[in-house]
Parts: C-alpha cells; structure tokens; sequence
C-alpha cells in the first residue's frame, strides 16, 4: 500500500523545487511537485511507502521552513489506491 502527502503551495511563479530535503525520511517513495508557473500555486506530493511513514513523514515536512515552493496553505492525507508512474 502506498501513501501520499497532498500539500497546496502559494509561492514565486517561477520556482524550482529539489526533492533532497525529503529523501532522507524514512519510508519516502517519491515525490511530485505540480507548478502553475503563471499563478504560482503548486501541488506537492509526498508518496509512502505506509500509513505510519506518511504520518511521521507529514510531521517532519510540517517543522520545515518554508523554501522555494512558497507557503503550504493545506495539507491533506491519503491512501493511493490506483498508480501508473514508470
């Protein structure tokens, strides 16, 4: 089962964004990052390898400073139940 952290950015419109930060964290399974590059808002996903990696995971996102993806304005958490990713 895999797991994913759904997190709605507001930053620059034009952003770059590295994954580095998030590699570390046990259970990550990749990551996704989706840029409007006109309005600057982005979607970042976070995917898990469980439930309970997702959770400690969204934990330590959550204590990070804001980077170059802009200021979270939600956050949401969910179970993957369809993925086509090669």
């Amino acid at each position: 089962m895999t797991y994913a952290r759904v997190s709605t950015h507001e930053g620059h419109r034009l952003r770059d964004v590295s994954p580095a930060p998030l590699v570390g964290i046990e259970g990550y399974a990749g990551s996704l990052m989706l840029i409007d590059r006109e309005t600057g808002k982005g979607l970042g996903i976070v995917l898990f390898e469980s439930e309970e990696a997702m959770r400690r995971g969204d934990e330590y996102i959550s204590s990070m400073p804001v980077g170059t993806a802009g200021e979270v304005t939600s956050t949401e958490l969910y179970e993957v139940v369809a993925q086509t990713l090669s």
